[in-house]
């Protein structure tokens, strides 16, 4: 849905970000339990680029995801991943999942199980992301913005802890604060460095980022413009214009044509060229060439009278 946004908004937008500190995961303080869970995937490592495969530039499909490592007593897990980058004032929701089970304390979501709409198939419950749909919101950064960090966190819940309806972000904080006995988290990043041109399919850069001008945004040439037009006017009054060039070169052509009346002067006379025995009427001899050589024994041709 992004993608198409000019790169000059998403360069604005720079200094806009919500910020890890307002993730789930550094939201709520639960101390001994922080980072107690781990959380892996097989599509990428803690830090890493996210394929875009999982995004809105590829298929779309939520990573797989694993964990290990939760509380055997916890009542049950929950899933909340979120966009600390987006130029929003908090993390943009990509996906909930709550009441999943605790086991033995590890567990997996497969690939593509959050894109699914059948979740009496996935045996998921999901909650609503940031667009108020239910499933996977693929990442899908403003073009030009830089690099989007994307935390999986999950989640383990004391038993007692109950959701309504398809519990959003405000739900799941409240139930973590109420409830909450540790926690883990994974972040992968994804960045759009602007559109891709459909003739070169290379990504269009601007000037300012070490581009062609021909590859400016609309907006960014709608703003250069009037430099472009002031530097075509100072080059044309430095050459003296068009009608000042055209003056200069009849100048030149009268003070070179021959008089009428007066001879013409002799042509030079023609030469031969031999390289290696072969010999090619093309004027003098070139002088580089130790083989070639001027015959001055041929007949040369003589000026025409006028």
């Amino acid at each position: 849905m992004l993608e198409k946004l000019p790169d000059a908004l998403g360069h604005a937008l720079r200094g806009q970000r919500a910020g890890l500190d307002k993730i789930a995961f550094r939201a709520v303080d639960l101390r001994a339990g922080m980072a107690s869970i781990a959380v892996t995937s097989l599509a990428f490592v803690d830090h890493a680029p996210i394929p875009a495969l999982y995004t809105a530039d590829g298929r779309g499909d939520s990573p797989p995801l694993q964990w290990l490592g939760a509380p055997v007593d916890a009542g049950s897990l929950a899933l909340i991943v979120e966009d600390a980058d987006a130029p929003t004032p908090h993390p943009l929701v990509h996906a909930i999942v709550v009441d999943l089970v605790v086991g033995d304390g590890s567990g997996a979501i497969a690939e593509g199980a959050l894109s699914s709409e059948d979740e009496e198939a996935t045996g998921l419950r999901l909650g609503r992301n940031s667009y108020l749909a239910t499933g996977w919101l693929p990442p899908d950064p403003p073009p030009g913005h830089g690099v989007h960090r994307y935390a999986f966190q999950v989640f383990a819940l004391a038993p007692g802890a109950t959701f309504d309806g398809t519990p959003g972000r405000d739900a799941v904080l409240e139930a973590i604060r109420e409830h909450g006995l540790a926690s883990g988290c994974l972040i992968g990043t994804y960045e759009r460095a602007g559109h891709v041109d459909q003739d070169t399919g290379r990504h269009r850069r601007g000037a300012d980022r070490g581009g062609p001008v021909g590859h400016l945004s609309a907006a960014r040439r709608a703003l250069l413009a009037p430099r472009f037009a002031h530097g075509r006017r100072r080059a044309s009054k430095r050459s003296g214009g068009p009608s000042a060039r055209a003056s200069s070169i009849a100048s030149r052509r009268r003070l070179t044509a021959t008089p009428p009346g007066a001879e013409k002067p002799p042509s030079a006379p023609a030469a031969t060229t031999r390289w290696h025995g072969t010999t090619i009427g093309n004027g003098l001899a070139p002088s580089a060439c130790p083989t070639a050589r001027a015959d001055a024994s041929l007949p040369t041709r003589r000026a025409i009278e006028p």
